[in-house]
């Protein structure tokens, strides 16, 4: 194998979390009594979490704010007024109790399962990451699992890879060299330049077909899950 330690975010990645987002955001709205737009809420509140996600990573906002400042301002673009909080807890329990995995995303755990050391590593909050990876059903193919608010650190900062890299749970015993990590992610800012700035590889998920927008390029960028095999048998 050309790795020895795959670090791998979950949402975007591993999990359609556009999908769980709309899921969630349904079930809420139901329960709520409110009137869902399935064509025009969805898109309006991802634009919004994107937004205050893209704060969170950068340091200039706390996963609090974050939790709460989405659905007022959601509910601020759409001219609904429920309780934002309340609306937030339901969500995040919605949000926790299913999981919709992205293609092939299971057949690559399952192949480099017992090959490689595997680690999630993720910007989400912990009481939402847990469940969903059990509902998924693969949170038993990692070695460790590092999520932001338990790690008291964030992608892109170098801590968060720190805490991966020197989990004792992984199947490398030793902490792996740098040369033989990489970091598998949708995520511009907190996945690739993440990684550039720890000196490890990268591999890019775009399924989109998106134009990287950053001068220095990842070491890998692939269309489909599967293509991480083909990378890590190079």
């Amino acid at each position: 194998m050309r790795y020895d330690l795959l670090l791998i975010d979950l949402d975007g990645t591993l999990l359609d979390y556009n999908e769980g987002e709309r899921h969630a955001l349904r079930q809420v709205f139901n329960e709520l009594a409110l009137p869902f737009d399935e064509q025009l809420h969805p898109p309006v509140y991802r634009q919004i979490n994107s937004e205050l996600w893209n704060q969170y990573e950068a340091g200039h906002i706390g996963r609090e704010h974050l939790r709460y400042t989405r659905f007022r301002r959601f509910f601020g673009e759409i001219g609904l007024s429920p309780d934002p909080d309340e609306f937030s807890r339901r969500y995040l329990s919605a949000l926790a109790a299913t999981a919709f995995l992205e293609v092939g995303a299971r057949e690559l755990l399952s192949t480099l399962h017992g090959h490689v050391s595997l680690a999630v590593v993720s910007n989400g909050f912990a009481a939402v990451q847990y469940p969903r990876l059990e509902h998924a059903r693969i949170k038993d193919y990692f070695d460790a699992v590092i999520v932001s608010d338990e790690a008291q650190c964030r992608k892109p900062e170098p801590a968060i890879f720190d805490a991966a890299l020197r989990h004792p749970g992984l199947r490398c015993k030793t902490e792996p060299e740098r040369s033989r990590c990489l970091m598998v992610g949708d995520g511009v800012y907190s996945d690739m330049a993440g990684a550039f700035a720890y000196g490890i590889d990268s591999c890019w998920y775009n399924p989109e077909g998106l134009i990287f927008p950053l001068e220095q390029q990842p070491t890998y960028e692939i269309s489909q899950l599967s293509e991480v095999i083909r990378v890590c048998c190079e």
